[in-house]
């Protein structure tokens, strides 16, 4: 089939195929990697805020 052709009916070729997955892998992984980025910080922010929370308080009761 022509380029022509399979671009009336939308019709990709093997390498298309595989670049396409190839970016939604690479899209996903992203996005896992950026949720587990974001867990850390939010836990250190956590950690952070409960140590300064403590210190505060003690230093308000003395």
């Amino acid at each position: 089939m022509s380029a022509f052709g399979r671009l009336l009916l939308n019709e990709k070729t093997p390498d298309e195929r595989k670049s396409e997955d190839v970016h939604k892998n690479i899209v996903k992984e992203t996005r896992k990697m950026n949720v587990l980025k974001l867990r850390y910080l939010r836990d250190w922010l956590k950690i952070l805020r409960c140590g300064w929370y403590a210190r505060w308080k003690s230093d308000r009761t003395t």
